[in-house]
């Protein structure tokens, strides 16, 4: 009787390689369960506790850019949690290659990784134009911030409607 072995997929590949394999597939004898797959559950069901709280500031946030409002620690959580994903995508795809296109869940794992990426990319350059151009304050700059002939008369007409506002109230 010829029998085949089961890991003979495996011979032309790098101990690398093999020892992600081993780590992705490690199954617990007790309950059939892969231990890799029900630890990134586990954190994926974390990750759905500080997403509700994050949802919830953000919606009841005052200023115009909600991420004002998050705290540090959830911000660092987004981070350490995308990451933790990213290493995740990134053993499947080298211990398995190409084939991880086959499976749905890498390519759902792949856009999700992807998309949060992208966002913290999107993010950052939003906030470096934000920091080369600041906004005007409400009701239009200043008049000193714009100098020309006229800008200290405009100035101190400005300034004397505020305080005439201010002694009439």
């Amino acid at each position: 009787m010829n029998e085949e072995d089961p890991n003979a997929f495996m011979k032309d590949w790098s101990p690398v390689r093999i020892l992600l394999h081993n780590i992705l597939t490690h199954t617990d004898k007790r309950t059939g369960t892969i231990v890799f797959d029900a630890v990134m559950g586990v954190i994926i069901i974390g990750n759905i506790f500080i997403m509700i709280p994050e949802t919830d500031i953000a919606a009841s946030c005052e200023f115009d850019d909600p991420e004002a409002c998050i705290p540090t620690w959830i911000v660092a959580s987004d981070y350490i949690l995308l990451t933790i994903y990213a290493i995740e995508l990134s053993m499947r795809m080298l211990a398995y290659r190409a084939a991880c296109f086959k499976s749905k869940w890498v390519i759902l794992d792949m856009i999700i990784v992807g998309v949060g990426i992208l966002g913290i990319l999107l993010a950052d350059i939003q906030e470096l134009k934000r920091d080369e151009h600041p906004p005007d304050p409400p009701g239009g700059a200043h008049p000193a911030l714009h100098p020309h002939p006229q800008a200290l008369p405009d100035a101190l007409q400005h300034h004397r409607r505020l305080r005439g506002r201010d002694a009439g109230h």
